[in-house]
């Protein structure tokens, strides 16, 4: 079977398994908590064609920053591999079906940068209300700011933050599936939803052949003139507070809480989150992503990248936002079509927005469609950084290397994200575990000490 790989030898009989570090240098974190059950090597590789044919052939484990990208033709490549570990939270680099399908164990580290990122969002956000930015480059730039006249032009878009609402999308934990399609089918589904509610019931009967693209149309067409959106107030709005596929929806939480502090209101949309999630957290929740976007007056993203998310927010969604709304993106770039971003910032439709991702990484300015866009700050997928972050990301990171070859994949990983598709660990052999020693692979001890006994008892091997 493709997908079985046998398990991580390692013991006295065998020599220690090869860990590799596979786009990175610096190993002096996980080092001394795998130094005595594995060889730590590093590849410092942008791509496969750049690591050690030593390493593709051997290597057991495998570290990755989210630099460098295994399709199912990369991963196909390592022959003994039987665990990655994402230094982070997100794992869109990875396909991690291809790798289930050959039973390579994909793990990331969920909640190392949470407040990192949430503090990072909320800087944005304060940036975006507050004209921080601007205001910094208009002295660099030796703008005399002195009279009022002077303060209210540069100072312009300015706003007061407390009344203002906040919209999450996406409460959920990333571990409970892969529903991610919900997402995408809910957009056209609640954009049926606004353009009935003026209408009769036999109106309504009669959009019900409309195929999805003409409901989307039409939907478009006539969603401003929908009774559910004349209540005018001002919103905040987070693109999930789903964790799916990272850290996304703790993130989601920890800058609902950073913004009521503000004192903005708080919104949210997920179509997955238990009833009752919302009056925990003290948030008010929206029953569509329509709701959101068209009473939020700036929307933050949070969600995990999928196939079904990519480019969630586009020239479409852009239209249900409110005018003058700002946008903040400190999730995953493929949710964002850039080229729409940019264009809704040149025509005003968006006040301002602050990425921290993007489509292409490294990012540059001087590259691709934002590149004249007006009123954009952009940082280089910084948010999660702290020194403490780090350290603390890379050394769990390296725990669970450890767990990999001191235990048994997929049971003893602590985030292991796709033991959906992992189809290897049901066909191994249950063993004793009365012969193993704690601290090394039982799947490899066991095996020889269960021939010992066996060539004991009977005198074959």
């Amino acid at each position: 079977m493709s997908g079985v790989r046998p398990p991580i030898m390692n013991g006295p009989l065998h020599p220690r398994p090869l860990v590799a570090l596979l786009d990175g240098r610096d190993c002096t974190v996980e080092m001394p908590i795998l130094k005595d059950v594995a060889t730590v090597a590093f590849c410092d590789a942008q791509s496969t064609q750049e690591i050690h044919e030593k390493v593709l052939n051997e290597a057991v484990g495998a570290l990755m920053y989210h630099t460098i990208t295994l399709t199912r033709e990369d991963l196909e490549k390592f022959k003994a591999l039987r665990i990655i570990v994402r230094i982070g939270s997100g794992f869109d680099n990875i396909d991690i079906k291809s790798a289930g399908d050959l039973g390579i164990a994909v793990c990331n580290v969920p909640a190392a940068s949470v407040e990192e990122t949430a503090d990072s969002t909320m800087c944005h956000i304060l940036n975006l209300y507050r004209r921080t930015t601007w205001l910094h480059q208009a002295l660099r730039e030796g703008t005399r700011v002195q009279s009022v006249e002077q303060i209210r032009e540069v100072a312009s878009g300015a706003a007061r933050i407390r009344g203002e609402t906040l919209g999450i999308i996406g409460l959920e934990h990333p571990f409970r599936g892969h529903r991610g399609g919900k997402w995408r089918s809910s957009l056209l589904q609640s954009c049926g939803h606004y353009c009935a509610a003026p209408r009769s019931e036999a109106a309504r009967g009669s959009q019900k052949g409309r195929g999805p693209k003409a409901a989307a149309k039409h939907a478009e067409s006539n969603l401003r003139s929908s009774p559910i959106f004349t209540k005018v107030e001002t919103c905040f709005g987070f693109l999930g507070f789903s964790e799916r596929g990272a850290d996304a929806g703790r993130v989601g939480q920890a800058v609902a809480l950073r913004a009521k502090a503000f004192g903005f209101s708080v919104l949210f949309y997920d179509p997955y989150l238990p009833d009752g999630t919302e009056r925990a957290l003290g948030l008010q929740r929206v029953s569509t992503l329509q709701d959101l976007l068209f009473h939020s007056d700036c929307v933050s993203l949070h969600c995990g990248l999928n196939e079904h998310n990519h480019h969630l927010v586009n020239d479409f969604t852009v239209k249900q936002m409110r005018q003058g709304a700002f946008l903040v993106n400190t999730a995953r770039g493929g949710l964002v079509d850039e080229k729409a971003l940019a264009q809704a910032l040149k025509e005003g439709r968006i006040r301002g927005a602050a990425l921290d991702v993007h489509e292409s990484e490294p990012f540059s300015f001087s590259q691709g469609p934002l590149k004249d866009a007006p009123n954009l700050i952009c940082t280089p997928h910084a948010a999660w950084y702290s020194e403490q972050a780090s350290i603390e990301m890379r050394e769990e990171a390296a725990r669970e290397i450890r767990r990999a070859i001191t235990g048994r994949i997929p049971d003893s990983l602590k985030n292991c994200v796709n033991k959906d598709h992992l189809t290897a660990a049901t066909h191994w052999a249950s063993m004793d575990p009365a012969v193993v020693h704690p601290e090394l692979n039982g799947a490899a001890y066991r095996i020889r000490m269960t021939v010992k006994v066996q060539h004991m008892e009977t005198g074959r091997w």
